[in-house]
């Protein structure tokens, strides 16, 4: 169980260090901030962040569910 759980936090821990390497990338393409508006973001903005959610969203479930154990009497 113990392996299983350093497996997940490296695996999720090289998943953020990615999607900051990709933000940086996407910086470094030239993408103009002038035509950028908070209401108005870019497709690719957009998918991005939609990703990000479900990830965290996922992390946070597995770390606060806990099984209940049945009580039989």
């Amino acid at each position: 169980m113990k392996r299983l759980t350093n497996i997940w936090k490296q695996l999720l821990m090289v998943l953020f260090f990615s999607l900051v390497q990709l933000r940086y990338l996407l910086a470094q393409t030239g993408e103009e901030s002038g035509d950028d508006y908070p209401l108005n973001p870019s497709p690719l903005r957009v998918v991005f962040y939609i990703i990000l959610s479900f990830i965290v969203i996922a992390v946070v479930f597995k770390l606060l569910y806990k099984p209940r154990k049945k009580n039989q009497p």
